[in-house]
């Protein structure tokens, strides 16, 4: 039942988030769902705003690195309402599928329409949200890990240790 697991979703993923966060795991970077309803996501500047927000703060209070939001199969709608949330909560940008391109995809496999499709909502989305991502993420480098400057294992020419 949905009601009865997005009551119990945020703490869930606050959960899991936890289990992650020692330095011996060695995360760079966390990808976190949600941690409220993905379906009819409340309105950021609504009258339940402020419990959704609480959901935030709370899933990434103490989180030793920067995190980006996942769409998590959200709708278009309700992943961008998430953003909002999580841009205030200090996330540093998405990682996104289907709120991109579902629309276009359900009209396969008429590969023109799809096309069409994509140009028509899924470009303007994506310019949606890299507006917001633009104007509210926390860079990656203003995180609280590296208030004492970053440095790269390897040095900077880190990428000479890659295998060829």
């Amino acid at each position: 039942d949905r009601a009865a697991y997005d009551a119990r979703r945020g703490q869930l993923v606050a959960d899991c988030v936890a289990d992650f966060r020692g330095a011996e795991y060695g995360v760079d970077i966390y990808k976190l769902e949600p941690p409220s309803t993905l379906v009819n996501v409340p309105d950021p500047d609504g009258k339940d705003a402020a419990a959704v927000q609480k959901l935030y703060d709370a899933m990434v209070r103490d989180l030793p690195g920067p995190w980006v939001l996942l769409s998590a199969g959200a709708s278009a709608e309700d992943f961008l309402r998430s953003l909002v949330y999580a841009y205030r909560a200090g996330a540093s940008g998405y990682l996104c599928g289907r709120a991109i391109w579902k629309t276009a995809f359900d009209l396969f496999p008429d590969f023109e329409a799809i096309e069409a499709e994509l140009i028509r909502t899924s470009k303007p989305y994506l310019d949606r949200i890299n507006a917001l991502t633009d104007k509210y993420a926390l860079p990656w480098t203003k995180h609280a890990a590296f208030a004492d400057g970053i440095t790269l294992d390897g040095g900077p020419d880190f990428t000479s240790t890659y295998e060829a």
